[in-house]
């Protein structure tokens, strides 16, 4: 699809739908993972859902810096385990 803007186009987005639309990336970018309404947290370049170091879904530096900027949106803060 091509778009072609004429026009100035001035959006307002929120923190909280700016850092909803990277957490929805973030799940397509690892194939539509279900997080159950948990939380996501890194450690390093690794992600977690939850605080259980169990349920790594991903390892790469990419999208732990997403999951840092989402929760920072949403949170305020990472949210990232020990």
């Amino acid at each position: 699809m091509r778009i072609l803007a004429t026009q100035r186009l001035e959006v307002d987005v929120t923190d909280k739908d700016l850092g909803s639309a990277l957490f929805q990336k973030v799940v397509q970018m690892l194939g539509g993972i279900d997080d159950a309404g948990l939380d996501w947290y890194t450690c390093g370049k690794d992600v977690y859902i939850g605080r259980n170091k169990e349920w790594q879904v991903a390892s790469d530096p990419d999208i732990a810096t997403l999951v840092d900027a989402a929760n920072i949106l949403l949170y305020g803060e990472r949210l990232t385990l020990d």
